[in-house]
C-alpha cells in the first residue's frame, strides 16, 4: 500500500514538472501536506464561522470573501533542506477567470472561529495564482521561497475579481483538500535550486551619516565615488555559506540562508573583498544580517586566517579553522529583524577578510544569504576618515533630493540598528538607512519658491465606523484641520472616506471635517466605497445624488485628470473589477495611455487608492500593469493610502528596483484620520516610515521640481520632508 501511495504522489509530481517546470533532484524525498485548517470569512456575514464547509468561496464584490489555509510542516525533518514547496488547490465546479492570490497573513486564527471581525490582517502578496480557475480543475504554484525555514505555514486566498471562485477544503475529502507538495533531502547539495540574485561584486556606497534604519541600501546610477571625510563603504559577500558536522562533504553554497547551529553543529562562513579603504583609518566595521528564524544565541564570530575557500565546494571536512579568540558575539535574535556586529578589530585596509560563527545553542539562527530576496543579503559596513569627496558620473540628467526624516520609533534591542532621531542629507552625499538620497552631480542650482507655484496636499482613510469617531483612534477632524490650517491650492483625497459607507458617515462625519475642503479637493474611491454596490454614497455626496458626472468624475469610472499649475495631475481606480479591469486593453488602461500622450507635461503626479508597493502588508499587484504605463511615461510621484501608515519609497521601477533616474517615488499616506495599522515586512527601498501619527503630506509643484513635507496633527513630532527634480 505504501508503494502505490508513493507512486501516485510521485505520478503526480512528474506531472506538475511537465507544465510548471519544478525540479526535484535526484535523491530527494517527496511529501504531501494536506491543509490542518482551511476556511474563509465573509464581509457580507461578518461574525459567521466557515470552519466546517467542504468549499471556500474567494471573491471581491459588493462584499469579500478570502479564504485562509494552515499547513503544519512538522513531518518534515528538521535538518532537511526544502528545494521545493508547490501549492495544489482543487477547483470546485463553481470556477472563475481569475484564480485570485496568494497572500501573507498577519496575525492568528483558528479554523473553528475565525469570521470577518476577528480574521487577521491581509498581509502582502506572494504571488498571483496562474488563470483560470477551470471549474474542476486544479491550480499549482510554487512557493518555495516563502515556505523555506517555517514549521507552520498560513496563506490567504484573495482576489479582486467579482466572479468567484470556490476551492475545495479538507472537509471535501484528503485528494481535495489544499496540499503543499514538499520536495526534500538531508543532503542539501542533491535538492538545492536556488539561484543567486546577487553578484558577489562589492556595493560601494559614500555617506557622511551612521546607518540608520534596517533596510539596505540599493546600487545607484553609474557613479564613480572618491569617499569623503568619515564616509562609509557597504560591501555585499564574495562568499556566504554554512557547514554541517552530520554532512561533512556537503556544501551549501547555493542555499538561501546561512546557519549558526550547536545541534546538528552548523557553523556559518562569510568572505568580504575590501577596497577603497587606502591609508585611511577604520574607524568602525559592522556586520549586517537579516534573521530568518530567532534563536537565544545569535552567534559567536571568529576571525579566518584563511579566505581561499570557495562557497561551492567548502564543506564540513575542509573548512578552515578559525582564530581561537572571538571578534564579537550576537545575543538573542528574532526573526524578520535586521542585527549589527561589530567586526572592527577584524578590518586593518584593503584584502579579502572572513569570518566564522559558532554557536552554543541547540536552537539555531537562521540569516539570510545573497542567494535569498535582494536586499536582506549580508553587509559589510565600514566607517573611515579620508578627505573631501569627488563624484564623477555618467548620466547628466538625475533627480536632485535632499531629505529630512525622523524615523519610526522603536524599541531597542541589542544589536539591531536603532534608527537616528533625524537624518539630514547633502545633495552630494548617500546617507545609509532611512533616508537615501541620490547623488546628483551637474545639476542645476535650485530655483527659489515663487507665488506662482501651487500647493496640493494629500491623505487617505479618513472615517472610522461612525459609532467610534469620538475615538481617539479617529482623528478626522485634526488631520483635516492641518490642511485647512495651510490653506492648500488642491486637496487629494486618497479613498476610503468612510470605514462603513452610509449617507449618515459622508454628511455627519466627512462634511464636517475634509467635507471642508469640498471646493478644492480631487477624490478618488477606495476598497470600501465599494462596500456599497456602485460606490453610491460617494458618488452621491461628490456630484449630487443620482448625478452621473462631478467632482468624482463618472460614476461608472471614478479616474480623470486636471492640470495644476505646470503639472499634470491624474485621478485613477485601484478598484479594478469596478472599472473593467487594469491591466492592458481595459478601459482605464486605454484611457490612460491616450491622456498621458495628449498631455506630454514636464512633470506628472497620479494617484490611487491601493499601493503596488508597502511595508503595510496590503499591497497588491491589480494596479502593476498601469504602474508600469506610468514608469514608462516618466511619471514621478504616485501617491496611495489603504495601509494607514506613513511611507516614502526612494525612486522604483515596476519590479520594485532602484531607479534614481527613470524610477517613481511612491508615497503612501493613509494618514487622514482613521485608525492606524501596522508594519508587516519593511520592503526593498523604503526610506521613511511612521505608524502613529496623523497628518497630510504637503507638496509645492515647481516648474521643475518638488517639495515635499509630512505635516503631523498637533502633539506629533514626526515629520519627513525632502526636494527632488522632475525626470
Amino acid at each position: 500500500m505504501k508503494t502505490k501511495l508513493f507512486a501516485a504522489v510521485l505520478i503526480l509530481i512528474v506531472v506538475v514538472t511537465d507544465v510548471s517546470s519544478f525540479a526535484r533532484a535526484a535523491g530527494s524525498s517527496i511529501t504531501t501536506v494536506i491543509s490542518s485548517e482551511d476556511s474563509y470569512v465573509d464581509s457580507a456575514q461578518p461574525t459567521a464561522n466557515f470552519g466546517g464547509v467542504v468549499t471556500m468561496l474567494i471573491r471581491s464584490n459588493t462584499s469579500t470573501q478570502r479564504g485562509l489555509l494552515r499547513f503544519n510542516l512538522s513531518t518534515i525533518p528538521a535538518n532537511a533542506q526544502i528545494s521545493s514547496a508547490i501549492l495544489k488547490l482543487s477547483v470546485s465546479t463553481d470556477g472563475s477567470p481569475v484564480a485570485g492570490n496568494i497572500n501573507m497573513v498577519i496575525g492568528s486564527w483558528t479554523e473553528n472561529t475565525v469570521t470577518y471581525l476577528t480574521a487577521p490582517q491581509v498581509g502582502a502578496l506572494i504571488q498571483a495564482l496562474p488563470n483560470p480557475a477551470s471549474p474542476s480543475s486544479s491550480i499549482s504554484i510554487d512557493l518555495t521561497s516563502y515556505v523555506i525555514g517555517k514549521s507552520i505555514v498560513d496563506f490567504y486566498i484573495t482576489s479582486p475579481n467579482g466572479d468567484g471562485v470556490k476551492y475545495y477544503t479538507h472537509e471535501k475529502s484528503t485528494t481535495k483538500a489544499p496540499q503543499l507538495v514538499i520536495t526534500w533531502a538531508v543532503d542539501p547539495t542533491l535538492t538545492s535550486t536556488a539561484v543567486s540574485m546577487q553578484t558577489s561584486t562589492p556595493t560601494q556606497m559614500t555617506t557622511n551619516t551612521q546607518p540608520s534604519s534596517v533596510t539596505p541600501t540599493s546600487s545607484l546610477p553609474t557613479s564613480t565615488i572618491t569617499p569623503a571625510s568619515n564616509s562609509i563603504l557597504t560591501f555585499s559577500p564574495v562568499a556566504d555559506t554554512y557547514v554541517q558536522a552530520d554532512l561533512p562533504t556537503s556544501s551549501f553554497g547555493s542555499s538561501t540562508q546561512i546557519v549558526v547551529d550547536n545541534s546538528p553543529i552548523k557553523n556559518l562562513l562569510l568572505k568580504f573583498t575590501v577596497s577603497g579603504v587606502d591609508t585611511r583609518s577604520v574607524l568602525s566595521a559592522k556586520l549586517r544580517l537579516y534573521c530568518l528564524d530567532a534563536s537565544p544565541f545569535g552567534g559567536e564570530f571568529h576571525r579566518l586566517a584563511d579566505t581561499s575557500w570557495s562557497e561551492g565546494t567548502v564543506n564540513w571536512n575542509n573548512a578552515p579553522s578559525a582564530d581561537l579568540g572571538s571578534v564579537a558575539t550576537l545575543g538573542k535574535v528574532v526573526a524578520s529583524t535586521w542585527y549589527e556586529v561589530d567586526v572592527t578589530a577584524l578590518i586593518t585596509g584593503d584584502g579579502t577578510f572572513g569570518l566564522k560563527a559558532l554557536s552554543t545553542s541547540t536552537d539555531g539562527a537562521y540569516y539570510s544569504s545573497t542567494q535569498a530576496t535582494a536586499g536582506f543579503a549580508p553587509q559589510l559596513v565600514i566607517t573611515m576618515s579620508g578627505t573631501t569627496p569627488t563624484v564623477t558620473t555618467t548620466p547628466t540628467n538625475v533627480s536632485t533630493l535632499t531629505s529630512t526624516t525622523t524615523s519610526i520609533p522603536t524599541v531597542a534591542q541589542p544589536n539591531t540598528f536603532t534608527p537616528s532621531p533625524t537624518v539630514t542629507a547633502a545633495p552630494t552625499q548617500i546617507p545609509t538607512g532611512t533616508v537615501t538620497p541620490v547623488i546628483t552631480p551637474n545639476a542645476s542650482p535650485t530655483s527659489p519658491t515663487t507665488v506662482s507655484d501651487p500647493i496640493v496636499m494629500a491623505a487617505g482613510d479618513f472615517i472610522c465606523d461612525s459609532l467610534t469617531t469620538s475615538s481617539t483612534a479617529c482623528q478626522q477632524m485634526a488631520a483635516s484641520q492641518v490642511v485647512v490650517n495651510q490653506m492648500p491650492d488642491a486637496a487629494l483625497i486618497l479613498g476610503d472616506l468612510c470605514h462603513t459607507p452610509s449617507a449618515n458617515c459622508f454628511n455627519n462625519y466627512y462634511a464636517p471635517s475634509w467635507g471642508r475642503l469640498f471646493s478644492i479637493s480631487h477624490p478618488i474611491t477606495g476598497n470600501h466605497e465599494y462596500l456599497v454596490t456602485g460606490a453610491i454614497y460617494y458618488f452621491d455626496y461628490w456630484n449630487g445624488i443620482g448625478i452621473a458626472d462631478g467632482p468624482a468624475g463618472n460614476r461608472s469610472q471614478d479616474y480623470y485628470s486636471y492640470d495644476i499649475g505646470s503639472w499634470h495631475i491624474i485621478a485613477l481606480n485601484s478598484q479594478c473589477s469596478q472599472v473593467g479591469g487594469c491591466n492592458a486593453g481595459s478601459l482605464q488602461y486605454t484611457w490612460l495611455q491616450q491622456d498621458l500622450q495628449n498631455h506630454r507635461n514636464n512633470c506628472t503626479l497620479a494617484y490611487y487608492h491601493i499601493p503596488v508597493f508597502s511595508s503595510g502588508g496590503r499591497a497588491n499587484n491589480n494596479m502593476k500593469q498601469i504602474y508600469t504605463l506610468l514608469y514608462n511615461n516618466n511619471v514621478e510621484v504616485v501617491l496611495n493610502g489603504h495601509d494607514h501608515i506613513y511611507e516614502r519609497f526612494a525612486p522604483q521601477d515596476p519590479n520594485g528596483l532602484a531607479n534614481a533616474l527613470h524610477g517613481i517615488r511612491e508615497f503612501i499616506v493613509g494618514t487622514g484620520g482613521a485608525n492606524h495599522t501596522s508594519i508587516a515586512a519593511v520592503q526593498p527601498n523604503s526610506e521613511a516610515r511612521n505608524v502613529d501619527t496623523f497628518g497630510a503630506l504637503k507638496f509645492t509643484l515647481h516648474p521643475d521640481r518638488y517639495d515635499w513635507q509630512f505635516m503631523p496633527i498637533p502633539g506629533k513630532t514626526f515629520t519627513d520632508s525632502g526636494t527632488a527634480f522632475c525626470h
